[in-house]
């Protein structure tokens, strides 16, 4: 556990001396927390910070206090994943549930903007992503099927699919200077995707089925079940740009 902490507070931190205090990841009693400000906080885009679970809600919490101040109903299943996304320069909040759907809200309002429903085996999995220069919204699911959406109008612009097996998470990755996706699937591995494309550019075997990653310090953070592994992928091995399953 020790060597997995200390490699995780190398790339959360790169900079911090050897001797000096711990930032990002300290700490606590027998375990650890993270102790980022406000800005490194992708749910705090909107100065609050959101919530999902097995009650079908979305809430909104105030980070200062640690009060609620919304409950956000509608799903009618668990919420797996929550995400920030711009839609026309407004930040707005996406969920994805066990019910198929993404929905798009107003955290400051409790509106609910959007519903996008074309998940059969529950929505998994949902993250922002670039492509072909526009903000999109990734969607994922239990079937191992990704679908690229703009949140603007509710549109599906794109749908790609690798192998019969769930996605765990996504997460917007930036490598040799392109805006690609990364996921982490029950199969035990991470695939990085061309979300223009639907193209597989990269894939990474991994010993434990990975349950969530986040792209942090040009390196990729993977949370698996006996610990966190980072990678540094080598952009030199990306794969040509051929749509999956051709």
């Amino acid at each position: 556990m020790q060597t997995y902490v200390s490699r995780l507070r190398r790339v959360l931190d790169p900079d911090r001396l050897p001797r000096d205090p711990r930032g990002l990841l300290v700490s606590s009693g027998t375990s650890y927390r993270l102790r980022p400000a406000g800005e490194q906080l992708d749910l705090l885009a909107f100065g609050q910070l959101a919530s999902g679970g097995s009650d079908r809600t979305v809430r909104i919490w105030d980070p200062q206090t640690g009060r609620q101040r919304t409950i956000l109903e509608g799903h009618q299943g668990r919420v797996y994943t929550l995400c920030p996304v711009t839609v026309t320069g407004q930040e707005l909040l996406a969920s994805a549930s066990g019910d198929g759907t993404v929905r798009i809200w107003d955290p400051p309002t409790g509106g609910q903007r959007a519903v996008l429903a074309c998940h059969l085996d529950g929505a998994t999995g949902v993250c922002p992503v670039t492509a072909a220069g526009q903000e999109l919204l990734a969607s994922a699911d239990g079937c191992g099927t990704v679908r690229i959406w703009d949140p603007r109008t509710g549109q599906q612009r794109g749908t790609f699919k690798g192998p019969l097996v769930g996605v765990n998470s996504m997460c917007p990755v930036i490598m040799a200077g392109r805006a690609l996706l990364a996921s982490v699937d029950d199969d035990g591995t991470v695939r990085v995707w061309n979300p223009r494309t639907g193209a597989c550019l990269l894939t990474v075997p991994t010993r434990y089925p990975p349950q969530a990653v986040t792209w942090v310090a040009e390196s990729l953070a993977i949370g698996l079940g006996a610990g966190i592994l980072v990678i540094r992928p080598d952009v030199s091995v990306l794969g040509h740009d051929r749509p999956s399953g051709s």
